[in-house]
């Protein structure tokens, strides 16, 4: 290499840390950008849905909607409202079409509905529906119908959710340039736009992941207390039971802090390039608040599987739930699948029949992304024990949750093969180490740089995931 090519790599080098260097507008700045960012992406997908509803159990949300707020709580055995009906047989469903009756004609007939006609909304509880409907009823003033503000409602999850992701990726002190490129990949990723322009209760599970991640850094860096998990589990399990996956990863990344700080005392050795600046782990500090939300967290789910005994109006529908790969190979499937689909949320949990375009091709290089993001960290060395906890508990909770969650199907309901969005609590983890990756100025600069156009593109053009 010449002198001058020399001296031209140099500059571009300094030039790229140097911009890396600088703070980001103000401190506020990037939460405002975000979460306008978040709302422009809901708007502008919601706007280019058609009448069809999405594949995941959308129709079923959208009846306790309308059928509020004469149906405070949706009850075991209780049929599909007419309004439902209607949605079956008028708009129908992504992949399958229509069905039931004529469009029009007479909805009597439960048997000509899916599912014998009767709804499964009664597995949740109302702190989902009820914000949802309000918001929903809200945007009805404008003009548009009940189904269109519902799906506009999900913004209401989905930019706390980002606000959040961003605070703890600020905690980790990742530069905020990183930070801001990192949440714009996932507010541009095909699980957001199932999950957050489609009514959806998968919208709130990686809050409360992205939550439980914030409590756990904060008192790690001694600046909050970790008894805010009890709260939280307990919210979670009330929006949906597969929120208590985004509890038990910060609990295991705190078990693995205080083991390695444990470590470092016994031995004198440290495997993190820095030290200082972390809160010094006792057994009691983080297990007795950890322990307390285990419990609040079954009490609740039993409190509510009791709840909905009581106001059961008869039995729930056959929905026909098969395991196509047996026992022993969903079980293994499971081991991969968060880490794999839960970024993509492919209904067929594959992409050997997809149409292979602009967003198909981005959600297979944005599960590389997530892969690598998840694998690096736990081959590179940590910065911290805090850094180090995160990483591992991510990369066990990655390969071990989907198993976990398969096992707890076995033994309190039916199983069946989960699909990949049944992860979502650990989404916020996944971006984080994405962003905590990222540690040269040239990966810097190509993350920002691959965010912008994917960003706009879902934006201008939209990304039609289906």
């Amino acid at each position: 290499m010449s002198s001058s090519s020399a001296t031209f790599v140099s500059q571009l080098m300094d030039s790229i840390r140097q911009f890396f260097a600088r703070p980001m507008v103000t401190l506020r700045g990037p939460y405002w950008m975000l979460a306008a960012l978040a709302m422009m992406f809901v708007a502008a997908a919601v706007s280019r849905h058609d009448g069809v509803t999405s594949v995941y159990d959308e129709i079923t949300y959208l009846d306790w909607v309308l059928s509020l707020p004469g149906n405070a709580i949706a009850q075991t055995g209780e049929p599909f409202s007419l309004q439902g009906r209607e949605l079956f047989a008028c708009q129908g469903v992504m992949y399958f079409g229509t069905t039931g009756p004529p469009c029009g004609s007479d909805y009597s007939n439960l048997l000509e509905f899916p599912q014998q006609g009767i709804s499964t909304a009664d597995a949740y509880t109302p702190l989902f529906f009820w914000p949802v409907w309000a918001f929903a009823k809200v945007v009805t003033l404008f003009g548009p119908d009940l189904v269109y503000g519902a799906r506009l409602a999900m913004m209401m999850w989905l930019v706390p959710t980002v606000l959040v992701m961003f605070a703890v990726m600020r905690r980790m002190r990742v530069h905020d340039g990183i930070s801001m490129a990192t949440v714009a990949l996932f507010i541009s990723s095909p699980f957001a736009w199932w999950s957050y322009t489609y009514l959806s209760t998968d919208a709130s599970v990686p809050l409360i992941g992205a939550l439980a991640l914030l409590i756990a850094v904060r008192f790690l860096q001694d600046a909050g207390s970790l008894w805010w998990l009890v709260p939280l589990a307990v919210v979670g399990q009330l929006l949906k039971v597969t929120s208590f996956l985004g509890i038990l990863l910060p609990v295991i990344a705190l078990a693995l802090v205080w083991g390695a700080q444990l470590f470092v005392r016994k031995t004198g050795k440290s495997f993190a390039s820095q030290s200082g600046g972390e809160r010094t782990l006792t057994f009691s500090d983080w297990f007795l608040p950890a322990l307390t939300s285990g419990i609040a967290l079954a009490a609740t789910q039993l409190g509510w599987t009791y709840v909905r005994q009581m106001l059961a109006v008869g039995e729930p529908p056959n929905q026909w739930l098969t395991l196509p790969r047996g026992m022993t190979g969903e079980m293994l499937f499971q081991s991969i699948n968060f880490l794999w689909m839960g970024v993509v949320a492919r209904p067929m949990q594959s992409y050997g029949n997809a149409t292979w375009n602009v967003p198909t091709t981005y959600g297979m290089l944005l599960t590389f992304l997530v892969i690598a993001g998840v694998i690096g960290m736990l081959l590179s060395r940590p910065a911290s024990t805090t850094e180090f906890g995160l990483a591992w508990a991510t990369g066990i909770a990655a390969v071990t949750f989907g198993p976990l969650l398969f096992g707890v199907l076995l033994v309190l309901a039916e199983p069946f093969s989960m699909p990949g969005r049944y992860g979502a609590a650990l989404l916020p983890a996944f971006f984080l180490m994405v962003a905590l990756a990222v540690r040269w100025p040239g990966g810097r600069l190509l993350l920002v740089g691959a965010s912008v156009p994917a960003t706009a593109y879902a934006l201008l053009r939209g990304l039609n995931y289906a």
